[in-house]
């Protein structure tokens, strides 16, 4: 685990949840064969997942604290599942972007992991899209939504749950 996921797991563990690397076999167990309702995969990353109900992240392999930051959005920066379609992912994408900068991960690993993320912005509709300008302009106003939902208290991401 390296020493950003670490700095994660100490915060996850602080909010009363956890990242967890697992073996490959009891990782897979629960997206094939014997599945798990309450095991959210990752779409985009397949060696994560999370339990919301648990507040945990598991991953086999190499992990990707940048991945995990996203998903602890699911866990602690929101009140719905990741199934719920109450669940507002740019509701959280500021907590996210704050939290990278609070654990000290590389920010600009953290802008090229978020290159294929959704943001439906004018003509350009990924992240990776948008001129730094715009990209810029678009995150500050996400940070400012998180801090208005208080997802973020004088710079500082928040567990709502």
């Amino acid at each position: 685990m390296d020493a950003v996921t670490k700095r994660l797991r100490t915060l996850a563990r602080k909010w009363d949840g956890d990242i967890k690397e697992v073996a490959h076999n009891t990782f897979y167990k629960r997206t094939r064969g014997e599945h798990d309702p309450d095991f959210y995969p990752c779409p985009f990353f397949y060696n994560m997942g999370i339990y919301w109900v648990g507040k945990t992240i598991l991953f086999t392999g190499v992990g990707s604290w940048t991945t995990a930051i996203h998903e602890m959005g699911h866990i602690f920066a929101s009140k719905y599942p990741p199934s719920s379609l109450k669940t507002d992912e740019f509701s959280f994408i500021g907590w996210e972007y704050t939290l990278a900068k609070y654990v000290k991960g590389d920010i600009d690993m953290w802008h090229l992991h978020m290159k294929d993320y959704g943001v439906g912005v004018g003509d350009q509709f990924e992240y990776g899209q948008l001129p730094l300008p715009k990209r810029d302009k678009w995150l500050e106003g996400r940070v400012a939504v998180a801090t208005k939902n208080k997802l973020i208290i004088d710079g500082i991401p928040q567990a709502i749950r």
